[in-house]
Parts: C-alpha cells; sequence; structure tokens
C-alpha cells in the first residue's frame, strides 16, 4: 500500500449475540467471558451481560465470569473487572469470577470447580 493509499475498510464484524438467546432455555449457569485488557469496551459488555441475564429463562442461572487475559500487560485485577461489569448489583443471583488466561490455561479449572 503507498503511504497515501486510503486502507480498505474492515470487515464487517460477525456477531452472535443475536443467537444466545436460542440456548437459554434450561439454563443452570452462564459462563462470560471478559477481555480484561479491554477498557473501551467494557461499558457495552456490562450492558450486554445484564440485558441478558433479565431474560425470564436465565432468572435462576448462576454467572461464572472469566477476566481473560490476565497473561497480558494491563489486564485488569478481577475485582476491577467485577465493579466494572456492576456484578455487586447483582441480587438474588449466585455469581463469582475468576482471572483467566486462555494463552496458557491459568484459572481455567478454578472457575469450572466453583
Amino acid at each position: 500500500m503507498t503511504p497515501n493509499a486510503i486502507p480498505p475498510p474492515p470487515l464487517p464484524v460477525f456477531s452472535h449475540r443475536p443467537y444466545w438467546r436460542c440456548y437459554y432455555a434450561n439454563t443452570d449457569a452462564v459462563i462470560y467471558v471478559v477481555d480484561s485488557v479491554d477498557r473501551e469496551r467494557m461499558h457495552t459488555s456490562k450492558e450486554e451481560l445484564h440485558a441478558m441475564l433479565e431474560e425470564d429463562e436465565l432468572r435462576e442461572a448462576a454467572l461464572l465470569v472469566f477476566a481473560n487475559k490476565q497473561d497480558m500487560a494491563g489486564a485488569m485485577a478481577p475485582a476491577e473487572v467485577s465493579e466494572s461489569l456492576g456484578l455487586s448489583t447483582l441480587k438474588n443471583r449466585q455469581w463469582s469470577i475468576h482471572k483467566t488466561s486462555a494463552v496458557n490455561g491459568e484459572g481455567l479449572t478454578d472457575g469450572l470447580d466453583w
């Protein structure tokens, strides 16, 4: 590409979110994976999480949050992720947050054992 050339537009992002609802029936627990490095999208993640948890089919479901990418510099600690997601506002719901790294497997079994 030449220095003054206009870059091509980004590829469209396909979202699986509209299909999440297909899996809500008979759900005992939700595992929600958050990119702990991406502070800019944490607010969007919070909105999506809370909207999902308001669904009738998920009223009784426990919530496990994986604060992923803990192996990267600048990753938010689980307490900061919890605050950013507003987990303390979840009443009448079991929830837990665990630091994880999908790259090296850190924390995955701890969360699943919860």
